[in-house]
Parts: structure tokens; C-alpha cells; sequence
């Protein structure tokens, strides 16, 4: 006795989807090289590192009316993410707390509390041999001219920051994308099989993000901005220092 199975074209097109998904999946995990850590080969000897730190933004905008920024970091300031909140959220009582929050944070310098956390981070790193570490805004970072820079002999170390506040005010998040790119001439030859060096390709790529939730799980977001402002933005502070030591353990570690 035969059996006949019949698929009707509504089960057809469900198989038809399926199948595809899972041939996209299986196509992402064998292409994907991310993320991408340095190749042992390098860390064959002691290598000189030269750190930049880029931040989006040095501007401030003092309207929190009309606030145009996603997320920004940069000069001390933190006065663009705490923007966002408003642009998320038009409710009048929660306003006077945003001002609060941006008056706290005037003279609060993020970067030396960044070069410090991946100073101290990175200088652990056995065979890598920090140089300098600085910050530069985004406007100005060229990654063409970095790369072209003599002074910098080994390698060069981009990491791209941003911060920004979660929807509902309770969690500082910040985010980091790491490069390494090898500069000079000796380790591109190292590196030649496989990697073309010269087109400015990275040969360490790593994303990071981490979160800072304020102490006390308060219910709403105007108590939540009130608490951000309190004693000085002292919670913002501290969130900027922890997300920062974080990023810069995790990256180190990876290295």
C-alpha cells in the first residue's frame, strides 16, 4: 500500500522560509570574523602601542528643548546623552531634574577618567609597551593621518566611545569599538600572508557594552533624573568610571 503526503503551498512557503533562514545563519557564522583578536604571531615580541581615544562630541547643547543628539560623549560633558532623555520623554515634570543632571556634570572631565581606566588596563598587557594614550573629538580623529604618523612604531590602538542612557533613565550604558592596526613596516611583513596591511585593515576588531544601573531601583524616571543630579551627579560619576574600568578590563583581557 502507498502512502501520498500532500503539503498544501501555505506549508510549502513555511519550509521555503525556514530553509532560507537557516542557510543565512549557517552563511554568517562561516563568513563572520568578528570579533577578530591578534594573531599570535604578533605578540612574538614586545610591541609598541600608541592608544587614541575618540569621543563624538566636545559641543554642548544648552537647549534641552529642541535636543537633536542620540548619544555623545566627550569633554567632560555629558550634557548630549542627558538630552536624550527629554527628546524621549516631553513630560514637563521630568525637565527640572534634566537641568539638575547638566548643571552637576560643568566641570566633570570624562576623558582623564578614560585615559586613566585604559592606561592603567592596557599597560598589564605583557607584550605590548604603551607610548601614549590621548583623547581626540570625532570631528577631528582621522584614522588616514593616524596611520601615517612616523612617531607611532608598532601599533596603533583606536577605540571609538560612546555613552548613552537606557529608555527608562535607570541604566548609563557605554559602549567602546576597539582597532588595532599594525604601522610599522616589520610587522606588516609579518603580517603579509593574508592581510593587506596597506589598505589601513585592523588586526584586532572588538564592540563592547556595558551598563551602570542606579543604586535604589526607583519606579519612575523623574525620581530616577532627580537621583542622577543628586550630591553632585555623583551616581553619573561613578556610572562613568565603572562602565570605563569595565570596558577597559574586558579589552585587556582579550588581548
Amino acid at each position: 500500500m502507498s502512502v501520498k503526503c500532500s503539503i498544501g503551498p501555505l506549508k510549502w512557503r513555511v519550509i521555503y522560509l525556514l530553509a532560507t533562514i537557516l542557510f543565512l545563519l549557517n552563511a554568517c557564522a562561516a563568513n563572520s570574523s568578528f570579533p577578530l583578536y591578534v594573531p599570535d604571531l604578533v605578540k612574538g615580541k614586545t610591541r609598541t602601542v600608541n592608544v587614541i581615544i575618540v569621543v563624538p562630541t566636545d559641543a554642548i547643547n544648552a537647549n534641552i528643548e529642541e535636543s537633536s543628539f542620540t548619544e555623545a560623549a566627550g569633554g567632560g560633558l555629558l550634557f548630549a546623552i542627558i538630552d536624550l532623555s527629554v527628546e524621549r520623554s516631553r513630560q514637563e515634570r521630568v525637565r527640572p531634574s534634566i537641568r539638575r543632571m547638566k548643571d552637576s556634570l560643568r566641570d566633570f572631565d570624562i576623558r582623564t577618567i578614560l585615559k586613566s581606566e585604559f592606561k592603567n588596563s592596557i599597560s598589564q598587557v605583557e607584550w605590548l609597551e604603551l607610548k601614549t594614550i590621548s583623547t581626540v573629538s570625532q570631528e577631528v580623529f582621522s584614522l588616514k593621518e593616524s596611520l601615517s604618523d612616523n612617531s607611532i612604531q608598532d601599533i596603533l590602538f583606536v577605540i571609538n566611545v560612546a555613552y548613552s542612557f537606557s529608555s527608562d533613565l535607570a541604566v548609563l550604558k557605554m559602549s567602546a569599538g576597539a582597532d588595532i592596526y599594525p604601522t610599522s613596516d616589520e610587522l606588516k611583513t609579518v603580517l603579509s600572508k593574508g592581510l593587506d596591511t596597506n589598505s589601513g585593515e585592523a588586526i584586532y576588531k572588538n564592540i563592547i557594552e556595558v551598563g551602570y544601573r542606579q543604586p535604589g531601583g526607583l519606579p519612575t524616571r523623574e525620581r530616577l533624573a532627580a537621583k542622577w543630579s543628586e550630591n553632585n551627579g555623583l551616581y553619573i560619576k561613578q556610572g562613568v568610571k565603572e562602565n570605563a574600568q569595565e570596558v577597559a578590563k574586558i579589552i585587556s583581557m582579550s588581548l
